[in-house]
């Protein structure tokens, strides 16, 4: 008797902890802050299915189950990301400007080499 007490008090406590589970919100974003225009923008991106002239709550609902089902980035994979980019940026950047000086002193030869035939002619 005891034992099946125990046992119905710890379905009990599974199934509120199952029910605090539910409650949680799915994601950590609370989209009802955002202005229409912003959830239409999101909409309109990602090509959600929602009626056209759908209410607010309408368009938050579809853009959380579609924000929830994005696969979740990690931090450290985002900010390797960010600086393998910013590495190569300045790598081109870097590449860009030695093109521009030389092409730069190019020029400067080019034209000293033009006065100095200038002069020779002169002379």
């Amino acid at each position: 008797m005891a034992n099946a007490a125990a046992h119905g008090k710890r379905a009990k406590q599974e199934k509120q902890e199952k029910l605090k589970k539910l409650k949680k919100p799915l994601c950590a974003v609370d989209f009802a802050k955002l202005e229409m225009s912003s959830l239409l923008k999101y909409k309109r991106h990602f090509k959600l299915p929602v009626r056209p002239g759908a209410p607010k709550h309408e368009l938050i609902s579809s853009i959380r189950k579609h924000f929830v089902h994005h696969p979740r980035l990690r931090d450290v994979d985002v900010i390797a990301a960010f600086l393998y980019a910013n590495q190569q940026q300045k790598a081109e950047n870097k590449k860009a400007l030695q093109a521009a000086l030389q092409a730069q002193q190019e020029a400067k030869n080019a034209a000293a080499a033009a006065a100095a035939a200038k002069q020779a002619g002169r002379s």
